[in-house]
């Protein structure tokens, strides 16, 4: 093969790994509630009024008041895919601080049509554990908490294809390379 075609086939193999190689980023909403919030609009979300924080979590993580209600987030900017929530067992130190907290997640599409339900098991702790799962066009999600009440630290929504800095050097360098064998051919 002659040195042009080389350098052809090169450039095109480093321009199909740039283009096979792009990053889904996730973007992530934690949420911090002022002392007293009771519902409302928090960081492009709607919280219902079972929502609240009082100031007892350090990390001012909204919670879910009352177990056994129905606790709703709305996304304001229409609808998400999900991606993962972060939750926490309880909601203030040394409340409860044995077993586990279950929470029965609904996730619903802007005509409130259901589109999955899950159960997530939480411990009893102050940690925050993750429920991830990939759910495309969601608009509200519905909590109902047992036996606790769990605090919601961030919702990670998926982002838009970004390619990766090392995927965009490949693809330039792909790109000038088929530039140079082109003039190099025609010389």
């Amino acid at each position: 093969m002659t040195r042009t075609i080389i350098a052809r086939l090169l450039a095109a193999a480093a321009i199909a790994c740039a283009v096979a190689a792009p990053a889904s980023a996730g973007i992530t909403t934690t949420f911090t509630a002022p002392n007293g919030f009771r519902g409302g609009s928090l960081d492009g979300f709607t919280f219902s009024s079972n929502w609240y924080q009082n100031g007892n979590d350090s990390r001012q993580a909204p919670y879910m008041e009352y177990y056994g209600s129905l606790h709703t987030i709305t996304y304001d900017a229409g609808s998400f895919t999900f991606q993962s929530m972060s939750l926490g067992g309880r909601p203030w130190n040394n409340f409860w601080t044995t077993g586990t907290a279950d929470v029965t997640l609904t996730f619903r599409d802007i005509s409130g049509t259901a589109l999955e339900t899950d159960v997530f098991h939480l411990t009893s702790d102050n940690s925050f554990y993750d429920f991830t799962k990939s759910i495309a066009n969601v608009h509200q999600i519905d909590a109902i908490a047992w036996d606790y009440w769990p605090r919601l630290n961030s919702i990670t929504r998926a982002g838009s294809e970004v390619p990766e800095p090392a995927s965009l050097a490949l693809m330039g360098l792909g790109l000038s390379g088929l530039l140079a064998a082109r003039r190099k051919a025609r010389k």
